[in-house]
């Protein structure tokens, strides 16, 4: 499942059932229903396609509560609209890293900050960091999602317990 334009890559890369979603539409998948919702980035796979396809990130919503997976966005109205409309949210994955130079990157990337006010307009219960720490993408250092995430937490004064990361294999079981 994914934006506009993209079935015929993925059918390419051996997906048969690929299939293609514009913001607002959605799918069952078993009990749970899927959709494609609005966020800010730009899409393209090289040079000559740019602005081809469709991005967006996922509304999960099941009978234990509704998963928000941000993917890859900036910051916009659409987490407040987003949050109005499926929240509040048991668990949202929002991306905290490559954000450096803002200037550039502030329309496509979350910084940690916009990240927690992001999780606030989400009206999330619990978020999952992502987006950081495997190599170094942009300007930030490969760890410093991490450590303005603790400080942009502290300042919103928001539990660390319910705004954290992974290591590597890790895993959490959530109630």
């Amino acid at each position: 499942m994914s934006g506009l334009g993209n079935a015929s890559l993925l059918r390419r890369a051996g997906y048969s059932n690929a299939v293609e979603l514009d913001w607002g539409q959605a799918i069952s998948v078993g009990e749970a229903s899927v959709h494609f919702v609005e966020c800010q980035h730009r899409s393209a796979r090289g040079i000559h396609d740019q602005m081809r396809t469709l991005w967006g990130s996922f509304v999960i919503e099941t009978d234990e509560g509704n998963i928000y997976f941000a993917g890859d966005t900036g910051y916009s109205p659409h987490f407040r609209e987003q949050g109005e409309r499926f929240g509040p949210f048991a668990l949202s994955i929002i991306p905290i890293g490559a954000y450096e130079p803002r200037w550039f990157m502030q329309s496509i990337h979350l910084d940690p900050k916009e990240a927690v006010i992001a999780h606030q307009d989400l009206r999330s219960q619990q978020s999952l960091g992502i987006h950081f720490g495997v190599f170094q993408l942009t300007w930030e250092p490969v760890d410093q999602p991490l450590s303005d995430l603790t400080e942009a937490l502290s300042g919103a004064q928001i539990d660390p317990e319910r705004f954290w990361t992974l290591e590597p294999g890790e895993f959490r079981t959530l109630p």
